[in-house]
């Protein structure tokens, strides 16, 4: 940078300037100061970024060397460094969350389950009873943040008993980056071209149609601007192509009948068209996507997607259903398989992908209360993925998790489901991880969400310091104590 202004003063030092030179050198000068302020706070940040990674591989090399020399490694022995702010002994009581200013959201319907919306069993546990909106400034009313969210003991789901449904949940719906927090409630959100939730004027329209038109692969020899063509969709098709390879490898596919539930892009669907010769029918989500879909591949797209009472708007049966992160979403998921079963011929599959798995919250010490957000009605572990599929009549062929996500084949099967339920054990261990996990998601609480836990503050510091989640540091402050942990569960 100093170099960079001896230039400058070289330059404009020997020349008789009128003033608005000066002006313009001074104005260069003080962007330069400010451009070098923030590069050294971005070369700082990362300094300690690398610091703290090479910490962490230092201390896993130190774990994996006692394993092979045959040493017990216990998950006390497991590091854990503090992490964030210091922690208050006692949290003063503010506005309770009831008394958030209000919006044009529906005071209703707000569904009260008493049992598994899967499984039916009437036995559970709660294990959260908030979703992401208690931790952002302002919520849409005083009910938005309460779900309620329970273990079944049968089937190992866990489910928000408290949901919105119908008119509630589609204001939540058409204010998707609103109810997501990304955006403070009244505000507007672009979004990315090909995921917005808003809904398509002329313009809008006959802009999409044009970038549609240079189609899903735009070769770089070809002089096109990265923002004159749509690269998602090729982006798409690349990313999307590791879930055609599973089905083709493990469904024998001869000219199928494809219904794409909640498709992005539509290209799982053209690539089953192309390969197979499958006659193929979408559902998306978004009125951009539909349009794409039906522009670039020509395939039917122009349902709309029913979170609430979902139905098939094509004439069945088929033979395969893909389902892209509905399990997570669905208001009704019990009644959402059994419609998808339905659909089915004998013997037909269903393929779930796009599924996050608890793991990101009961083992990586994430925050629940962020990973749950308003459209986050349900979440489950690998087993309790399995009970729910065979407890509404499937039979799972194949499953994997896919970076934090799980990817699942199931084939419809006749007759009544046979599945055995979650066993005590495990019940109980999940119970004490989501314990953790709900004391960890108030301990990460930003300072003004935090007086909204003022009564349960002092207990759930007492519990996490006594479970070794918050410790003294160096300067005998109250800290959060995170650690580097293998994954685990299913």
């Amino acid at each position: 940078m100093s170099a960079l202004r001896r230039v400058l003063r070289s330059l404009t030092g020997p020349l008789t300037t009128p003033r608005r030179f000066d002006a313009l050198t001074e104005l260069v000068e003080r962007r330069l100061d400010r451009l070098e302020s923030h590069t050294l706070r971005a070369l700082s940040t990362r300094q300690e970024q690398l610091g703290r990674q090479l910490g962490e591989l230092a201390e896993e090399q130190e774990r994996l060397r006692r394993t092979l020399n045959g040493e017990d490694v216990s998950e006390q022995d497991v590091p854990r460094k503090p992490f964030g702010g210091p922690l208050p002994l006692e949290v003063a009581p503010d506005e309770p969350a009831d008394e958030t200013p209000g919006t044009d959201c529906p005071p209703g319907p707000i569904e009260r389950l008493e049992q598994c919306p899967v499984c039916a069993s009437p036995e559970r546990s709660i294990v959260c009873r908030f979703n992401k909106m208690i931790t952002m400034r302002q919520m849409p009313d005083a009910k938005a943040a309460r779900y309620d969210y329970a273990l079944c003991h049968a089937c190992g789901l866990v489910y928000a008993s408290r949901r919105p449904a119908g008119a509630r949940f589609a204001w939540l719906l058409e204010h998707f980056e609103e109810s997501l927090g990304r955006v403070g409630l009244g505000e507007r959100r672009s979004g990315k071209i090909t995921l917005s939730s808003y809904e398509l004027d002329d313009e809008g329209r006959a802009r999409l149609r044009a970038l549609a038109s240079r189609g899903a692969f735009v070769s770089e020899h070809v002089t096109v601007g990265h923002k004159d063509h749509l690269w998602q969709l090729e982006e798409d098709r690349l990313a999307n192509s590791r879930h055609v390879e599973l089905i083709g490898s493990l469904v024998t596919l001869n000219a199928p009948r494809v219904l794409e539930v909640r498709s992005r892009l539509g290209s799982i669907s053209a690539s089953l068209r192309r390969l197979y010769g499958a006659e193929v029918f979408t559902i998306p989500l978004f009125p951009n996507q539909r349009l794409l879909i039906q522009e670039v591949y020509g395939i039917p797209a122009d349902a709309k997607l029913e979170f609430d009472r979902f139905t098939v708007p094509y004439p069945g049966p088929f033979d395969l259903v893909v389902s892209n992160h509905m399990l997570t979403h669905t208001i009704r998921p019990g009644e959402y398989l059994e419609t998808v079963r339905e659909s089915l011929v004998s013997g037909g599959h269903l393929y779930i992908f796009n599924e996050p798995f608890e793991d990101e919250f009961l083992h990586r010490e994430k925050s629940m209360f962020n990973t749950l957000n308003a459209f986050h009605l349900q979440t489950f572990d690998r087993d309790s993925l399995v009970r729910m599929l065979e407890a509404s009549g499937f039979k799972v062929v194949h499953i994997r998790r896919d970076g934090g996500n799980f990817s699942c084949l199931a084939r419809k099967v006749d007759g009544p489901a046979a599945w055995t339920p979650m066993s005590e054990d495990q019940r109980c261990r999940r119970l004490t991880l989501y314990r953790r996990a709900y004391e960890m998601a108030v301990l990460l609480l930003p300072d003004y969400a935090r007086p909204r836990f003022a009564a349960r503050w002092p207990k759930v510091l007492e519990s996490a310091r006594s479970r070794g989640i918050v410790g003294e540091d160096a300067q005998g402050r109250l800290r959060v104590l995170k650690r580097k942990r293998p994954t685990e569960g299913g």
